[in-house]
């Protein structure tokens, strides 16, 4: 298995975090670093800018 994860957190406190796991022979770790790390921190900081403003 490979994951990746990024904390959702406001004003320094965590409050989740948004991850992306699955088994090697389909999620090998070079998508993992080039294309789903950044699309997972994009959706944590989306999150992030959503719970400031609720």
């Amino acid at each position: 298995m490979n994951c990746v994860a990024a904390p959702v957190t406001l004003e320094d406190r965590l409050y989740a975090a948004v991850s992306v796991t699955g088994p090697v022979s389909r999620v090998p770790m070079a998508r993992m670093e080039s294309e789903l790390k950044e699309l997972v921190q994009r959706t944590a900081n989306v999150t992030e800018i959503n719970l400031t403003y609720r």
